[in-house]
Order: structure tokens, then sequence, then C-alpha cells
């Protein structure tokens, strides 16, 4: 079973993720941990993904996508199948 991948914030870098959608995140990261610990506990395992604002900005940008859930969502499989390609490859 192949693991989904869930968009996953630092205390550090959450502002600045909040600050390109203020609208889609909730105000504080410990009210976005909250609600993440909860909807987690429903779906399967998954792995979480950290990924840069900047990175996930240029990408949106490339692709002709809002700032959205939909797109960190996208972004993140996108890392995950990354990481799990290079891990398989030996190219860590």
């Amino acid at each position: 079973m192949r693991r989904g991948a869930t968009v996953w914030f630092t205390r550090k870098n959450y502002v600045a993720h909040r600050a390109l959608d203020p609208e889609g995140l909730p105000p504080t990261f410990d009210e976005w941990r909250a609600g993440i610990d909860e909807h987690t506990g429903e779906q399967r395992p998954s792995v979480r993904v950290v990924f840069s604002p900047g990175k996930f900005t240029a990408w949106c940008r490339e692709e002709g996508r809002e700032i959205d859930d939909s797109a960190r969502t996208a972004f993140a499989d996108i890392v995950a199948t990354q990481s799990r390609r290079r891990r398989a490859s030996g190219a860590v």
C-alpha cells in the first residue's frame, strides 16, 4: 500500500505559508496542528512532506495554479514521489 502525502508545516515556516494563503490556513501554527492531528487520524498512513514556501510559490506560478489547499496537496504528492524515487535509486 502506497502511503499518501500530508502537507506538513514547521513552526518556523508556517507564517510564510500562511502569508501566501491567509484565508486557507488557520491563524496560528498551533491551530493548524490541532486540526491536522484530527484530520490525519481518519486517513490511511501518510508521509509528512515539508517544503519551502518559495519552491511552492514558484511551482504554482509555473503550473498556473492558485495557492490553495489543492495546490499544496498536489505539490506534496510530487515532493513525496520524487523522494521515494531518490530512495529507490539509492540517491538520497
